[in-house]
């Protein structure tokens, strides 16, 4: 019989030296430096010889909330994010840093779907990239969240091969004032593979962060991602013209 290794998914995480305050402060990192508070806090199961049996069980020993807290990365808030929302579809927004950005897709892009809610897009400093064919996730840090936050995050898939932004998108209800803090868990990269994930993080300059940057550049008006996608795979199947294609692959 024979046994082989699973090999890591290695993932380079890209932020540039204008926000090195996340870097150094509030940097993506495996889900499991994310263990909450509350759950640090609860006692461990024992066994009571008086009663016969186990006492104090609780979620400390959840084999469903242990595996996923195990699993992935978390990015979290690299500063204060202040965000007010007005009727009809109005929002304003102020991030601590003075430097980062919110977005926003309209209403008629989800026509159908919490129509009364406005979309607030968070523009994450970091750029992800990995290989192809392994799928994350993006989940909101449920057990991170001892109390509602005010809003919820949309939930996707995505794949760093093919395309490396990590921004994420909120939905709020109107006439809300939501105050979130530096350093809260706000996005999960859940792995869609058994293989064990090795982050690599790398400060680099703005000129090195743009051309990482740049090769998820939209080059289509409709499905770019899709078309860059098939374009990829089509290059990666097609053989190397150059006699030297395979020393730098």
């Amino acid at each position: 019989m024979f046994f082989f290794k699973r090999s890591k998914v290695v993932v380079d995480a890209f932020i540039s030296e204008r926000y090195s305050h996340a870097y150094d402060y509030a940097p993506i990192d495996y889900a499991e430096k994310f263990m909450p508070d509350w759950w640090k806090k609860l006692p461990k199961t024992e066994i009571d010889f008086n009663i016969m049996n186990r006492k104090n069980e609780s979620m400390k020993s959840c084999a469903g909330f242990l595996d996923h807290m195990n699993k992935g990365l978390i990015i979290p808030l690299w500063a204060d994010l202040m965000i007010k929302t007005d009727p009809p579809d109005l929002y304003s927004y102020q991030f601590a840093d003075g430097l980062s950005i919110c977005e926003s897709h309209p209403t008629h892009q989800r026509t159908g779907f919490q129509d009364h809610r406005i979309n607030v897009k968070v523009i994450s400093p970091w750029l992800l990239k990995s290989e192809k064919n392994v799928s994350f996730t993006f989940l909101p840090p449920f057990w991170n969240n001892d109390v509602p936050p005010g809003f919820d995050l949309a939930i996707g898939t995505s794949n760093f091969y093919y395309q490396n932004s990590t921004h994420f998108n909120l939905l709020f209800d109107m006439d809300k004032r939501v105050m979130i803090p530096f350093g809260k868990p706000m996005l999960h990269l859940m792995p869609l593979t058994e293989r064990k994930i090795e982050l690599r993080r790398h400060l680099v300059t703005e000129e090195q962060w743009h051309r990482e940057n740049k090769r998820m550049i939209s080059m289509s008006f409709n499905s770019a991602y899709f078309k860059l996608k098939k374009h990829r795979e089509k290059m990666s199947e097609e053989p190397s013209k150059c006699p030297f294609g395979g020393l730098f692959k």
